[in-house]
C-alpha cells in the first residue's frame, strides 16, 4: 500500500490550542490567535502542547476536530476498503468498479499465505480464472458495472480520505489494536507515520493518537493479543 498526503492543517497545535483556551479564556480571539501564531510571542511551544495533551485526556477531544487532513491511500484491497469506510466521520472518495475497468487488477495476498507453497499457487490461479471470467463478461457486452459482481475482496483498490484527528484518534486505538485484521492495522499504522511525518507540530499532534489499552492500561478485548492482559 501507498498512502500521500494530500492536504492538511497547518499548525495543528496551534489550532488546538486556541479552541481550547476560547472556552474558558478571557482573552479575545484575535489575542489567542496572536499568542498561538506570532512566533515573537512569549509563549512557549510546550506550553501549547501541554494545554491540549491535558484537555484531551481529560476527555474533551473536541477540540481534535478543528484538525484535519486528505490523504490518498493506494494499492488495499476491498476487503480492508470495506472496514475502512465504516469509519463514518470521515470523507471518502473511492476509485469505482462501476466506471474503471478490471481488465487486469492487482489484487492483495493474505500474509498468513506466504510460504505455503501449495495455498499461494491455489490462491493465484484462482486470481487468474476471476480474471479471466471478469473479461469474458466485458467481451461479451456485459457493463462493468455487473461483471465486476465476479471480482473478488482481494482485488486492489485506491481511496482518497478526509478526516479530522478526533475521529483519526478513533480510527487508531481500534485499527492499530493487536487483535485487528493484518491489513487495516498496517494501514492505520503507515497513515500514523505519514501524518508523523509532515512536520514538528504534526509529531507532536500524533502523541495524543494512542491505542486503547495504553489509555485504559488493560486490553478491552474478549481476547488479549498479549501486549495487556484483559481487565481482572
Amino acid at each position: 500500500m501507498k498512502i500521500t498526503a494530500i492536504s492538511y492543517t497547518e499548525h495543528p497545535i496551534d489550532v488546538m490550542y486556541v479552541a481550547a483556551k476560547n472556552c474558558t479564556s478571557r482573552y479575545s480571539l484575535s489575542k489567542l490567535n496572536e499568542m498561538a501564531f506570532n512566533q515573537n510571542n512569549s509563549l512557549l511551544e510546550s506550553d501549547k502542547i501541554h494545554l491540549v495533551n491535558s484537555v484531551i485526556d481529560s476527555g474533551h477531544t473536541s477540540i481534535a476536530e478543528h484538525v484535519s487532513f486528505t490523504i490518498a491511500i493506494e494499492g488495499i484491497s476491498r476487503s480492508c476498503s470495506h472496514q475502512l469506510v465504516r469509519h463514518r466521520l470521515a470523507s471518502y472518495a473511492q476509485k469505482s468498479q462501476r466506471y474503471v475497468s478490471e481488465s487486469k487488477f492487482d489484487y492483495v495476498i493474505p500474509q498468513c499465505l506466504y510460504g505455503k507453497y501449495n495455498e499461494i499457487e491455489g490462491y493465484n490461479e484462482f486470481m487468474e480464472i476471476a480474471q479471466k471470467f471478469y473479461n469474458g463478461l466485458i467481451e461479451h457486452g456485459i457493463p462493468k458495472e455487473d461483471a465486476r459482481y465476479v471480482l473478488p475482496n482481494a482485488c486492489c483498490t485506491d481511496i482518497v480520505i478526509t478526516m479530522n484527528l478526533r475521529a483519526f484518534m478513533n480510527f487508531y486505538e481500534l485499527r492499530a489494536c493487536g487483535r485487528a485484521q493484518w491489513e487495516i492495522r498496517q494501514l492505520a499504522k503507515a497513515v500514523y507515520r505519514e501524518l508523523k511525518t509532515l512536520d514538528e507540530q504534526w509529531e507532536d499532534a500524533m502523541g495524543l493518537v494512542e491505542l486503547r489499552c495504553e489509555k485504559l492500561g488493560y486490553c478491552p478485548e474478549l481476547k488479549s493479543c498479549g501486549k495487556f492482559n484483559n481487565k481482572s
